[in-house]
């Protein structure tokens, strides 16, 4: 995704169908840990399109920069979102670190059922965008869905190893 190309940030057709199916779910699975319903939609644009400027985050949700400004700042402190200057501009891109342990360990570990259940929403969307490589924002939104379904693997083999842990150290 170009940081220069003010439009390949939105989704059109049934792509931003699933888009905001996932966004519902990041949404869900928010309020179930007690997560603002704003911060969780910001979170989930994150987590789909990789890196985005406040500009576009604003496009995508709605929300006043403000508000984006003051919720980016809150997983920046929680180490959870880098924000770095885009070259020869005043913007910044925000993106989630690396570390994807430490995005575990800030927003507590999913359970089991819910990684299932968000893996096999999202294999179902692969299989239904099948039929649609030709439209735009294919290519990016299949990589993006690929990242969450490696991001959710890690987290599964993390919760199984804590679970194992659990059963071995009540023995």
């Amino acid at each position: 995704m170009g940081v220069n190309n003010e439009v390949d940030h939105i989704f059109r057709g049934k792509i931003k169908n699933y888009e905001e199916q996932l966004i519902d779910f990041f949404v869900d699975i928010g309020e179930s840990k007690r997560q603002t319903r704003t911060i969780s939609i910001i979170s989930g644009y994150l987590m789909i399109h990789g890196r985005l400027t406040q500009e576009q985050l604003k496009e995508l949700t709605g929300f006043s920069l403000a508000s984006i400004s003051i919720n980016l700042n809150a997983l920046i402190s929680l180490g959870l979102v880098d924000k770095q200057l885009i070259k020869g501009t005043h913007k910044f891109i925000y993106a989630f670190t690396e570390d994807y342990l430490q995005i575990v360990e800030a927003k507590s570990i999913m359970t089991l059922d819910v990684v299932e259940s968000l893996s096999k929403f999202i294999e179902q969307i692969n299989k239904d965008l099948e039929n649609r490589k030709n439209e735009d924002g294919y290519e990016l939104f299949s990589i993006r869905l690929q990242e969450l379904l490696d991001f959710l693997n890690q987290i599964k083999k993390l919760a199984l190893m804590i679970k194992e842990f659990k059963i071995k150290e009540s023995i």
